[in-house]
């Protein structure tokens, strides 16, 4: 996930200075990477038919396994926020550079079958599966 969290800065620099050619050479490669991987980090929940990360961890859910306790989930509201946050940003940096269509609609479709964001009964997002 640090990948992924890291490319949302590249993006952000990239929108602060407007620099093109660093979109080109430094950020895009990255950020594209990022992607990549995160594609191949998700599966599809059994349960749901989304894709979710899994292992995911959050310190809010701790569990009990042969009496250790483990911060573990799956889809945890941060991964899938900047997974969501990552792919719309290397869709616009492509998109700009004009590169990688397929790649592109890959990661829409990708994007559209992400595990979505629960509110709880008093308004509250929910932090984990």
């Amino acid at each position: 996930m640090a990948g992924a969290w890291f490319s949302t800065h590249l993006w952000e620099h990239y929108l602060f200075t407007g620099d093109k050619k660093f979109l080109q050479q430094d950020a895009y490669p990255l950020m594209k990477g990022a992607a990549q991987f995160m594609l191949h980090w998700l599966i599809v929940d059994s349960t749901s038919g989304y894709l979710v990360t899994n292992p995911s961890t959050s310190p809010e859910n701790t569990i009990k396994i042969n009496g250790k306790e483990y911060q573990l989930s799956m889809a945890s509201t941060m991964d899938m926020s900047v997974i969501r946050e990552l792919f719309t940003e290397t869709m616009k940096a492509g998109a700009i550079l004009n590169l990688d269509e397929n790649f592109r609609n890959e990661l829409n479709t990708a994007k559209e079958k992400l595990y979505p964001f629960h509110i709880g009964q008093y308004g509250q997002l929910q932090e984990w599966f």
